[in-house]
Formats: C-alpha cells, sequence, structure tokens
C-alpha cells in the first residue's frame, strides 16, 4: 500500500503555537431529528488567529485520520473566515467571508427607527413628565419613584431638568 504524500496546510492556516499548546474543549452533539443517528463527539482547538472544529470521524485530504479539521474560523488580515473542508478528497476548502455578516452592516428603514424608538420610549418616563416633576409642576408619584430606582436614564435626566428650577 503506498503512502499518502503528506500536504501543506493551507496558509492562513498556519499557527502561532505550538498544536500541543492549544486549548481544547471536547463536546458530543447529538442528533435532534425524527430517527436520530449515533452521537458525534469533537473538540474545539483554539489558536491565537483561529479555532479548529474536529468531529470524529470527518477530516481533510492533507491529514491522517484522526487528525484533521474539517471545519475553522479563521482571522487572517483584518477578515473574520469560515473554512470548511466538506469534501475529504479536495484540498481546497469552502470559504465564507464573514464581511457581510458585521452588525455595521445591518441596514435600517424608517420602520425599524420608529419601532426602537417605541419600544425605548415605552420602557421610560416622557420627557414633558419627567421636566414637570423636576419643576414641581406636578408631584411625584409612587410609581415614577419605583421607575427612577430601576432606571438610571430616567433619574439622569430627571436630575439634569432639575436644573432649570427657579
Amino acid at each position: 500500500m503506498a503512502k499518502k504524500k503528506a500536504i501543506k496546510p493551507h496558509k492562513s492556516l498556519t499557527y502561532d503555537v505550538k498544536p500541543k499548546k492549544a486549548r481544547r474543549i471536547k463536546f458530543k452533539l447529538e442528533d435532534c431529528g425524527d430517527r436520530p443517528g449515533p452521537d458525534i463527539e469533537g473538540r474545539l482547538e483554539f489558536y491565537n488567529h483561529c479555532v479548529d472544529i474536529h468531529l470524529n470521524g470527518y477530516g481533510t485530504n492533507d491529514m491522517a485520520d484522526g487528525y484533521g479539521s474539517p471545519i475553522a474560523l479563521d482571522y487572517c488580515d483584518g477578515k473574520v473566515q469560515v473554512l470548511v473542508w466538506s469534501d475529504i478528497n479536495s484540498q481546497e476548502p469552502d470559504k465564507i467571508n464573514m464581511e457581510n455578516a458585521l452588525e455595521t452592516n445591518r441596514e435600517t428603514t424608517e420602520d425599524d427607527i420608529d419601532d426602537a424608538w417605541s419600544r425605548f420610549i415605552g420602557n421610560h418616563i416622557q420627557p414633558s413628565r419627567l421636566f414637570a416633576i423636576a419643576t414641581d409642576l406636578i408631584e411625584q408619584t409612587d410609581e415614577d419613584a419605583n421607575h427612577f430606582k430601576k432606571c438610571p436614564m430616567c433619574l439622569r435626566t430627571l436630575r439634569n431638568y432639575q436644573g432649570f428650577k427657579e
């Protein structure tokens, strides 16, 4: 039987620490389907810029059985990528660039802003009521006092408004 030629790992998977020094966490995946298959054990290996996901029975083309990591979360050149070797006979991974998943890329609509503002106001005392309480135009109720105990933002606003008192 001919020995397989060892292939160098993908250039983005060079490690800053020796693999033996990686932090490892073992886990077990349980099938959640109607006809569950056997559990799959695996481990996560954490490196300075990469997290490898090992699954028992799964591997990569260039590694001996039991050593390949078919999934990696990689941070290189300012980019986060998920690398997946979905075909053990292929040396090149499928690459998923996570740039479009950045929260700063979230598109907001006018409806999103209106909904957020409504939720925000719904959880706080209205500014006109805060000003009236601060300037003694109306009495503070027990409900208001309880709200101030739980909401530092409204209390800070009340204290700022109290500067308007004559």
